[in-house]
């Protein structure tokens, strides 16, 4: 019997949910309620299988352009899948705008009348721009600066300790974080990262 190429699977669950018009969250939901996982990554092969065989099921949406612009205006305005969930329960009793008919046009309607949240809006004040605190001051003293490209060298040395493949670290970090390579991290996420895959332990053959 062949091998099954996880990756390949993978692939195409993404083609699929592109094809259903499922946001990542959506995808996420589904996977939490279903499994009791929040990642594709984190199924097994039977699940993975059967992941895919559910989105192949599924008859793709007649309103599916909606479903697309409803999604962008959601990444527009930043809403998180706890904020999603939220109003379509609130206000149409469903979690999903797959789920949605009829009430979709008017969710999007919604969307689009809301303004881009502007996250620099708080201004600064002089003083406290020009003069930080002492306590400030020893933190930034004693913090070393921290080597982004370090950071990446030992992510490397993890994935390889893990088995990981290319293809394995990508699709975990746009499940995790919504971007395709490490290099698009923020610090923070990359020290995420790194603690993430520290905490694992050895692989099976390894």
């Amino acid at each position: 019997m062949e091998p099954i190429d996880l990756s390949e699977v993978l692939a195409k669950t993404d083609i699929e949910l592109y094809r259903l018009g499922w946001r990542k969250e959506e995808c996420r939901h589904y996977l939490k309620k279903t499994y009791g996982k929040l990642g594709r990554y984190l199924l097994t092969e039977e699940e993975l299988q059967d992941f895919l065989q559910y989105l192949e099921s599924q008859p793709t949406p007649f309103n599916l352009d909606l479903i697309v612009k409803t999604n962008t205006e959601m990444d527009r305005l930043c809403w998180t899948g706890e904020q999603e969930q939220e109003y379509l329960f609130n206000t149409y009793a469903n979690q999903a705008c797959y789920l949605l008919t009829e009430e979709l046009l008017d969710l999007l309607r919604y969307l689009e009348s809301e303004p881009t949240p502007n996250f620099f809006s708080y201004t600064i004040a002089p003083e406290s721009q020009s003069r930080p605190s002492e306590e400030l001051k020893e933190i930034q003293a004693e913090t070393e600066p921290i080597d982004f490209s370090e950071l990446v060298i030992k992510t490397d040395v993890e994935m390889q300790r893990l088995g990981w493949t290319v293809e394995w670290g990508r699709y975990y970090l746009i499940e995790m974080y919504g971007k395709r390579s490490r290099i698009l991290l923020t610090e923070e996420e990359l020290l995420d990262f790194l603690r993430y895959l520290e905490s694992q332990p050895d692989s099976a053959g390894g």
